[in-house]
């Protein structure tokens, strides 16, 4: 019994491997890319402005100043590394003083009323 399921097992994972290897789409492109060669060179040519656009664009490439909640303690300067560091400062000093008041300005609620 014992050898029986250990074969099937062996089996069904061997061919659920093969099957793997390859999709329908890949196919598919595969025979686009044979039919039309210039397909390849298009693909290539946006796949590269994509690319080029993300590392233009996307915001942890190019860091913004965002604004920081108002918190007893902290002043805002130029420096933003140095801000997240005071800002992070006051907010452990603020919890440890009074939690309560560090709950109220550091928490923003949303409710909608229906």
């Amino acid at each position: 019994m014992k050898k029986t399921f250990l074969s099937a097992f062996f089996t069904a994972t061997i061919l659920l491997a093969a099957n793997a290897q390859r999709c329908g789409t890949m196919d598919l492109l595969d025979s686009l890319y044979q039919k039309y060669p210039e397909l390849r060179a298009k693909h290539d040519s946006l796949d590269r402005a994509t690319q080029a656009r993300i590392v233009e664009n996307y915001p942890w490439t190019q860091p913004t100043k965002g604004t920081f909640p108002p918190i007893p303690g902290f002043v805002e300067t130029e420096n933003w590394e140095e801000d997240i560091k005071n800002y992070g400062l006051a907010k452990q000093a603020l919890y440890q003083k009074d939690p309560d008041e560090y709950y109220k300005l550091t928490r923003t609620y949303t409710t909608k009323k229906r």
